[in-house]
């Protein structure tokens, strides 16, 4: 059985949830749940530029309208069948390995989110030389996920993915907000940030793995842990720390401690850098 793009629509459909948007006061809250989340099903329905999508962050009346298009739920009553023993009432883990045995997509699945994307194999150069492969994920299908869930990782295939609506999300959030005080200190770092970005996602899957694979944490815990050794991965590929700082601060969430506010509170507050910025 293999799955048409009409069959995986269906199956994200069914998942998603209906929200009410957040009222929208500043860019910034694009980040609150669940206009994060509205905000993942726009960038994927419209494939807007960064140019484009900072635009539209700029006009907050525009944007909180044109979220509420993907408030409802449209679940389909003609489901595809999933492969055998697996039904829709299984853990969604199970629904995305179906989905990646049934398709050519990347699919992930966790808790009440799913994802469906396709993969286009690239490599990333870091500042020594170091390289990675890695998957972008375009043209992706979400339900239920923050448009701020940056990338993933295989320990079984090493394989390491990273979502392109979230990178011109965070560039477009960036352009939008560069006058912040908050990140008054990140106007050079800023100018290439765009070259920047990739690297460090791929940084947290790539300590995700060694991780995964050498020590058994807390999913919680595991969190910081692989932070920390992202961090010491970028300073041996020779990326400065303000990059790390810049990608965590546009990232963080003041409303709720989401991993990036902790780095910040955690990590680079608390800590001096140890390398040059």
């Amino acid at each position: 059985m293999r799955y048409t793009q009409e069959d995986l629509v269906k199956i994200i459909n069914h998942y998603k949830i209906a929200v009410d948007p957040i009222p929208i006061r500043d860019p910034s809250q694009i980040k609150f749940y669940p206009n994060s989340i509205l905000m993942g099903y726009l960038v994927a329905d419209i494939k807007p530029t960064r140019e484009e999508l900072a635009a539209l962050m700029k006009n907050s009346q525009e944007l909180a309208e044109r979220l509420k298009k993907y408030v409802g739920r449209k679940p389909s009553a003609n489901l595809p069948e999933l492969i055998y023993p697996f039904k829709y009432s299984d853990p969604i883990q199970f629904v995305a390995g179906c989905i990646r045995l049934s398709s050519d997509q990347f699919s992930f699945g966790y808790e009440n989110e799913l994802m469906i994307a396709k993969q286009v194999k690239d490599i990333y150069t870091y500042p020594t030389g170091e390289k990675l492969s890695y998957y972008n994920l375009t043209d992706e299908l979400t339900a239920n996920m923050s448009v701020f869930v940056h990338g993933f990782c295989n320990v079984d295939q090493k394989r390491f993915y990273v979502r392109e609506n979230f990178v011109t999300t965070m560039l477009a959030l960036m352009d939008v907000m560069k006058e912040c005080p908050d990140l008054a200190g990140y106007q050079e770092q800023m100018k290439d940030f765009d070259k920047h970005i990739k690297g460090i996602v791929l940084a947290h899957e790539h300590s995700e793995m060694l991780l995964r694979q050498n020590i058994g944490v807390g999913e919680w815990v595991e969190e910081l842990v692989v932070e920390e050794k992202a961090r010491e991965y970028l300073k041996d590929q020779k990326v400065p720390a303000s990059y790390y700082e810049l990608f965590h601060k546009l990232r963080a969430n003041n409303e709720i401690d989401n991993i990036s506010k902790i780095v910040i509170d955690e990590i680079i507050r608390t800590k001096a850098t140890s390398y040059s910025s």
